[in-house]
């Protein structure tokens, strides 16, 4: 069965999720930090991940900005550094709506597991 890492990247945080088969779970944050590409490689290897699906912020015309530059500059490091394939998807408005939802300070992962909801309900078939 595969398993799916999803990161909603931020310049302080880092928010992780699972998939356990078609649902996506909060995992936990990391500082973002020199050390966070081996950090996830060992994420990676321990959870035996077979894709990492990293969220791509714009703007709400669906415009690039700064925040999707930093992104695509952190997939760009981590195809580097990991075996396994790391796609980008839109990540509009989950950390709103994890706001909403109230976790307080576990927004970022809980903003990484609708992330990678929305990602699998639109790409795994069940």
């Amino acid at each position: 069965m595969d398993v799916y890492l999803g990161i909603d990247y931020g310049k302080r945080k880092i928010g992780l999720s699972l998939s356990a088969g078609n649902v996506a779970v909060p995992l936990y944050i990391l500082q973002n930090s020199p050390s966070v590409i081996e950090e996830l490689k060992n994420i990676v290897k321990q959870e035996r991940i077979t894709k990492i699906v990293l969220g791509l912020p714009t703007n709400s015309q669906n415009q690039e900005t700064q925040a999707t530059r930093n992104v695509l500059a952190f997939q760009e490091e981590l195809i580097g550094s990991v075996d396994v394939p790391v796609e980008t998807f839109d990540e509009r408005l989950t950390s709103r709506q994890a706001q909403r939802m109230g976790s307080g300070s576990k927004d970022d992962a809980h903003a990484a597991a609708l992330l990678l909801q929305s990602y699998i309900d639109r790409h795994v078939s069940i």
